[in-house]
């Protein structure tokens, strides 16, 4: 009786499931946004410091057949990073009539980028429980990232010889703009979680990740993160 029992119900619970998993479309806005800084204990003989914020949002659609999800959607990011740096030296001889050098550079640097692209993704619905799924994805995206990359940089050197001191001081500014197209592919294991019928969320968990930007292959980076800064928390429309 019991197993006949149990038999019925994982029945009905593969139907469920099933159901769940095709004839669907869904529509998914997700993201991720971060903040960090760092600098060193050092105030003059080589110190640095910096700020970068980055956040990025998508939008998609796709449509889910047999526990399989293919889907497009539009992306944009966009990052910020202010940073300065310093370095200090002194050189002074055994005697007051010695060369005596200080030297004394600052850099103040401000990188900001946009991107924005378009992406095609396939997912597969692995049910792990009632209305929590395992879902690998694979995401291919094509874009451009624009942006300006500026820097002031001050240096001053005094030098004492014989007695006399004289200044030198320089100014520099520069200010570059950047475009550039890229290629960006992505595999990461995610978890879907339907709370009802037409409602959910999804966790994107980092995952192995590769670019190419103006398509040069030499100016490639390769990623395998699975560090929670790079998470993106995603809400799911289904209907």
């Amino acid at each position: 009786m019991n197993k006949t029992l149990l038999l019925i119900c994982s029945f009905f619970a593969c139907i469920y499931l099933q159901g769940q998993t095709s004839g669907h479309f869904i529509i998914r806005l997700d993201g991720n946004y971060n903040e960090n800084s760092n600098a060193n204990a050092l105030q003059w003989v080589n110190s640095y410091e910096a700020t970068t914020k980055n956040g990025e949002i998508s939008l998609s659609v796709g449509y889910l057949y047999h526990k399989w999800l293919f889907g497009a959607g539009f992306e944009y990011g966009h990052m910020k990073t202010n940073s300065q740096g310093g370095l200090y030296y002194q050189m002074q001889g055994i005697t007051f009539a010695d060369t005596q050098e200080s030297f004394i550079s600052i850099e103040m640097a401000s990188l900001s980028m946009n991107s924005i692209g378009g992406k095609l993704y396939t997912s597969y619905y692995l049910p792990l429980c009632k209305n929590l799924y395992f879902t690998p994805a694979f995401y291919v995206g094509l874009g451009k990232i624009k942006g300006t990359n500026s820097s002031v940089i001050f240096s001053d050197r005094d030098l004492n010889e014989d007695g006399i001191l004289s200044t030198s001081s320089s100014l520099w500014e520069y200010e570059r703009d950047i475009s550039n197209p890229y290629l960006a592919m992505q595999l990461s294991p995610e978890l879907t979680w339907f709370f009802s019928d037409h409602f959910g969320i999804n966790l994107q968990t980092g995952g192995f990740g590769f670019m190419v930007v103006d398509y040069d292959w030499e100016n490639s980076t390769k990623q395998i993160n699975f560090n929670p800064a790079n998470w993106n928390l995603g809400v799911l429309l289904k209907f």
